[in-house]
């Protein structure tokens, strides 16, 4: 992390539609926590949506990124923001239709990862973010943090 003000585009998602469990081929219906309609807006991370925002192509030592400028800019916002985004708009529009294509197709379904059979469908919602993140780092005296854990 270092100091300074960073402004970075973020893909976020939330969970519109989903199959009751064990039948993926179900109707599709909106989705609803206990406290009623879902509203929870997560960010895509380095989860089943990263292989998206950022593929990779090739197997064994010629594995690399596809877009080799995106992963670059990517592993630099994580690094020094600690967030997982871009500097650069085109290329959160990218990781934006990408997602909302394979989204469309099924790809981010429910899936027993023994079996690898699809449990439940599911639908997400996507959306880019501007985030504007400050940054200023001061260091602590050892001297005080000792008397504090005495």
């Amino acid at each position: 992390m270092k100091e300074g003000i960073y402004t970075i585009y973020q893909v976020q998602y939330k969970i519109t539609h989903m199959s009751e469990y064990n039948k993926p081929n179900g109707p599709l219906k909106p989705y609803v926590d206990s406290n009623g309609i879902y509203d929870n807006w997560g960010y895509a991370s380095q989860d089943h949506f990263y292989k998206a925002m950022n593929p990779h192509i090739g197997d064994g030592n010629n594995w690399c990124p596809k877009y080799k400028k995106s992963d670059k800019e990517l592993t630099s916002v994580f690094l020094t923001v600690g967030e997982v985004g871009w500097y650069s708009l085109k290329f959160a529009i990218r990781a934006l239709l990408a997602l909302r294509k394979l989204d469309a197709l099924g790809e981010f379904d429910d899936v027993d990862y023994t079996s690898k059979k699809k449990t439940t469908a599911v639908r997400h919602e996507f959306r880019l973010v501007k985030i504007t993140k400050s940054f200023k780092i001061e260091e602590v005296n050892m001297d005080d943090v000792i008397a504090l854990v005495k």
